[in-house]
């Protein structure tokens, strides 16, 4: 189903912290009464249909996961208290909707893929519903207060993503090795068909099982990440690595997890991610091309299939890959996001702010925090915004104004560093961040790689672009049950424009997916970075940093820290030395004083963060230093009045 009026997108992929223990089955997360939306711009249309538009992302036939149990009962792995369990959330507006935020069906023909390419009933055709995620799953926030859910849109999800993806697999193995299980599920998905069917059922199951078992035995850590958190970039690379047609691809444990990062103002932004490694630019005709290579790799990561087997050739402006991602609601989705405006505190809800500690507080913030977190208007959604990035060494040739962050090196690291055979893309030229043409090498940066496989799917799908932009209708495609039904186009909605094949192709070459390259220098702030003292003491490099944002509608992003090892607002203002070593999570009850979730174990606050060893030793990518400049000499007032300011922006 179509929705007639232009919805847009924003990257999605984040993660979160570093623990043994996992959401256990018997907790159950309360979904009533219905939530409070925050006002953020978007109305009740736009907001259902992003809940479910899909992105090309495809798990498994949605058929499939309609009828799979979970591993160790015959509850249904859909049952609304089993998502529950990984804080998945419901649309309540959208009762019909059988999926959760975030999961959206996706239709298209199928010929040309591998990994999704399956046949389970005969007389099948090539266009059968999937399932996959969008960015609504992991960029959804709720917060509770007292009987109120408070709804966020665009804000950090609290899911586990890491146990879903473990389950989802299990749950795949026991319905194919337990014959009670699989006659169940047989039943279910086949229905009314021929029971012949079941063998080719079963072939089926048993591919596409063994494929979910390969990305998470790719991805498998010692580091578990539990609630709010995910190493997105992790994820996307060992799929990249899956991807690029080698025989042996090197996939790495998946170990430097992040907070899902808050989408407000992500459009103005002219770098995003953590670590600024991707540009929000160029844009050509209305499409941002560089927000469409983020969505595109978000996609490939994230349950969508890239096949290079399909294009092995390359086309006039460089080797092309055949890959499900659905151009044209990346496009959509994006220019939803540059509509939506950060939340407001809700005083109705939350209680008055003091007026006092705010005129404190803006005063603080004016001489603490100002030079790093650009003050931006939650109405003014067209005002650019500067990435004022904080780096681990200095880069020559440039000016060095912002102090090292002193935060954990996992992610920036990681992402700058990981590398695996180029196999098809060997050869493939790319701009380097000084505008030198470069050639991939036979072993390459996997995000130059990543870079690299972006721009082939891109190519492969000009065509689509093209029909996109010369449409007279625009509006996100929905496949799911439930109502969409098209509302009235917002103002500026966008205007249909030609553009020529050519055109397309120059943009997405000129430079969108660019790799940095490193520059000399040093620089060190704690004595020993244990496993990434190479990292964080030699070989600069533009990504080895990490990035200070506006902190608009920050009261409703917990936790905190790019990597989410402070639970709220007033242990971010500590020094490191006096924050919690750890806390809870899975709870969405709010802190007001604090800003945060609530701390301590409880029936939903089941998952212990941990920023350090047993012998006390720093636990990598959950390490919760750094932010330091001078909290020592604030008094508790001070961050009182500090945190006041910060939630009225």
């Amino acid at each position: 189903m179509r929705v007639s009026f232009p919805l847009g997108f924003a990257l999605a992929i984040s993660a979160c912290g570093a623990n043994d223990d996992r959401p256990h089955s018997s907790h159950t997360v309360r979904q009533a009464p219905a939530p409070t939306y925050a006002n953020q711009g978007w109305s009740p249309v736009e907001r259902r249909a992003w809940y479910a538009a899909t992105q090309g992302s495809r798990l498994m036939p949605a058929s499939w996961l309609r009828a799979l149990e979970r591993a160790d009962n015959e509850t249904l792995f859909l049952d609304v208290e089993n998502m529950g369990r990984f804080r998945f959330l419901m649309d309540e507006t959208n009762p019909d909707n059988p999926y959760p935020i975030g999961f959206a069906e996706d239709r298209q023909p199928d010929g040309n893929f591998e990994r999704t390419r399956l046949r389970w009933f005969s007389g099948q055709g090539d266009n059968e519903r999937w399932i996959g995620l969008n960015c609504a799953a992991c960029h959804t926030a709720e917060l509770r207060y007292g009987a109120t859910r408070f709804r966020v849109d665009g804000g950090p999800s609290i899911i586990d993503f890491q146990s879903f993806d473990e389950e989802i697999a299990l749950a795949l193995r026991q319905t194919l090795d337990v014959d009670s299980k699989f006659e169940r599920f047989a039943q279910r998905v086949l229905a009314a068909r021929s029971i012949d069917d079941g063998p080719r059922l079963r072939a089926a199951l048993g591919e596409l099982t063994e494929w979910r078992e390969t990305v998470v035995a790719a991805n498998e850590s010692g580091l578990r990440y539990g609630f709010s958190r995910l190493d997105a970039f992790g994820h996307i690379f060992n799929q990249v690595a899956l991807f690029t047609g080698a025989d042996s691809p090197t996939v790495r444990p998946s170990d430097a997890p992040v907070s899902y990062p808050f989408l407000w103002n992500t459009p103005q932004h002219d770098v995003v991610q953590w670590n600024g490694i991707a540009r929000n630019e160029p844009r050509i005709l209305g499409v941002n091309i560089g927000a469409l290579g983020r969505n595109t790799g978000e996609v490939i990561g994230v349950f969508g299939e890239l096949n290079v087997s399909r294009r092995s050739g390359a086309s006039l402006f460089g080797r092309r890959a055949y890959s499900s991602v659905f151009v044209a609601n990346l496009i959509e989705m994006e220019e939803q996001v540059a509509r939506l405006q950060s939340p407001q505190w809700p005083e109705e809800i939350l209680g008055p702010l003091d007026s006092g500690r705010v005129g404190r507080g803006r005063d603080l913030f004016a001489q603490q925090c100002r030079r790093c977190h650009q003050l931006v208007d939650r109405q003014a959604l067209d005002t650019p915004i500067t990435a004022q990035m904080s780096r681990f060494l200095p880069v020559p040739g440039e000016s060095n104004t912002f102090p090292p962050p002193g935060t954990d090196p996992a992610m920036a690291c990681r992402s700058y560093e990981r590398t695996t055979a180029a196999e098809f893309y060997a050869g493939v030229t790319f701009t380097d961040e000084v505008g030198t043409q470069q050639r991939v090498g036979d072993e390459e940066r996997i995000s130059t790689l990543l870079a690299a496989m972006v721009r082939s799917a891109l190519l492969d799908q000009a065509g689509e672009l093209l029909t996109y932009l010369r449409s007279p209708t625009r509006g996100l495609v929905v496949n799911n049950p439930g109502e969409y039904a098209p509302g009235t186009p917002p103002a500026g909605a966008s205007v249909t424009r030609l553009v020529t094949r050519d055109q397309v192709a120059s943009a997405i070459n000129e430079g969108a997916f660019q790799s940095p390259q490193t520059q000399g220098g040093e620089f060190n702030t704690l004595r020993d970075w244990g496993e990434f003292n190479a990292c964080m003491t030699s070989n600069p490099s533009r990504l080895k940093a990490y990035k200070a944002r506006p902190l608009n509608g920050i009261w409703a992003t917990a936790p905190y820290l790019h990597n989410g090892s402070v639970p709220n607002l007033y242990q971010l203002l500590l020094p490191p030395s006096r924050r919690v070593p750890s806390f809870y999570l899975g709870t969405r009850e709010f802190d007001v004083e604090m800003v945060g979730f609530r701390l301590g174990q409880t029936t939903e606050n089941t998952f212990e963060y941990r920023t350090t060893n047993e012998d006390g030793s720093i636990r990598w990518g959950n390490y919760n230093g750094g932010h330091d400049y001078g909290n020592d000499l604030l008094s508790r007032e001070q961050r009182y009045d500090l945190i006041e300011y910060m939630k009225s922006l």
